[in-house]
């Protein structure tokens, strides 16, 4: 009996694991999409156009999977569509900025909580950011395809915007 409910759990498990992977690759195709209408856009416009996309992007590891083969199409696409209209994209990766963030402050960060000394939970957190950066290597992919650049995680919104302003 306890094979039997077993093999029901793993059943399930799987059903849940492709229902995950669809919801993402919609949600990437969506995002895809946009980018290439907004470079589309952007195409009549004279001269060179710059898109800067702040973003964690989106886990890598559906674009290698037999369902992402369209996905990497897109990209390409994207990268062709943005070279023929003289558009480039930087991206700015979100993937380690670390909380609480304030939106309204000049860095991003909410200073209110000082240098002090952070929580187990804080420190635990930035050791899986540091390990686990889950997407960052598309937001790269999307930068330089496309003859942008890619800004890493600064902690800083301030940093980050002065270098794409330098590059620019």
């Amino acid at each position: 009996m306890g094979s039997l409910a077993d093999q029901h759990f793993e059943d399930q498990n799987a059903l849940l694991a492709k229902a995950n992977l669809n919801s993402q690759i919609n949600k990437i195709t969506a995002f895809l999409e946009d980018l290439r209408t907004l470079v589309a856009q952007l195409s009549p416009l004279r001269g060179r156009k710059q898109i800067v996309l702040m973003s964690s992007s989106f886990p890598e590891g559906v674009l290698w999977t037999p369902e992402g083969a369209h996905l990497r199409a897109r990209m390409e696409a994207i990268y062709q569509q943005a070279a023929a209209s003289d558009v480039v994209i930087h991206g700015v990766s979100l993937s380690g900025i670390a909380g609480p963030v304030d939106l309204t402050s000049r860095t991003g960060r909410d200073d209110s909580l000082g240098d002090g000394p952070r929580t187990e939970a804080q420190l635990a957190q930035l050791a899986f950011e540091d390990r686990w950066d889950a997407g960052r290597d598309t937001l790269i992919a999307l930068a330089h395809g496309t003859g942008g650049h890619a800004i890493l995680p600064r902690n800083d919104f301030g940093k980050a915007l002065s270098e794409v302003d330098q590059i620019s």
